[in-house]
């Protein structure tokens, strides 16, 4: 019973305990035996749900201390960092591919990487934190042959980015302040 969906979306209790926030009922729930990977209808499990609301206690406890494969995938091909990109959730981006080590390169099924989702939508420090600090291939190409340089970045905007590694201890500790982000002067 505990396993049952319960939404139309096809949401078991986990992933609304996830999607709300509730880490002592995410806890509970897996102590009485819910299946941690159980999927929605779109394939999205507990980790997609609480990431795409940055809900960084929860992923943390998905992930470290209830062992939830952390590369997992919705129908779409997408991981939780897809979806963190995608919705702009910066600290989450930093979270899954800085700290706890989710895939920066991995591809949903149009070959679109968390950097492609994050540039489509406009989301300038998602960037910044994607290709300056972590690292990502900025030239990666999606099934469609397209890239997301710094000029084809969001509808042709052009973003400052700084050098890979430049940026790591600063970003962790204000990635939302676009000017500590952007700033061309290495950590000392």
């Amino acid at each position: 019973m505990i396993n049952t969906h319960t939404h139309n979306d096809g949401r078991t209790a986990l992933h609304i305990a996830a999607n709300d926030g509730y880490d002592t009922t995410v806890r509970l729930l897996v102590k009485l035996g819910v299946e941690k990977e159980s999927k929605s209808n779109n394939g999205g499990r507990a980790l997609h749900w609480a990431a795409a609301m940055g809900h960084d206690t929860i992923v943390r406890m998905l992930v470290r201390d209830l062992g939830l494969d952390k590369e997992a995938k919705d129908n779409d091909g997408r991981t939780a960092l897809h979806v963190a990109a995608k919705d702009r959730h910066d600290d989450m981006v930093w979270l899954l591919a800085g700290e706890l080590g989710v895939d920066q390169e991995s591809k949903d099924n149009d070959g679109r990487t968390a950097l492609h989702w994050a540039a489509a939508k406009g989301h300038d420090t998602t960037v910044r934190i994607l290709v300056g600090a972590l690292g990502v291939n900025k030239e990666s190409r999606d099934n469609d042959g397209r890239t997301r340089t710094p000029e084809s970045l969001a509808g042709g905007r052009t973003i400052a980015i700084p050098a890979a590694g430049v940026l790591s201890v600063r970003i962790r500790i204000s990635f939302l302040r676009p000017d500590i982000v952007s700033s061309p002067n290495p950590v000392s």
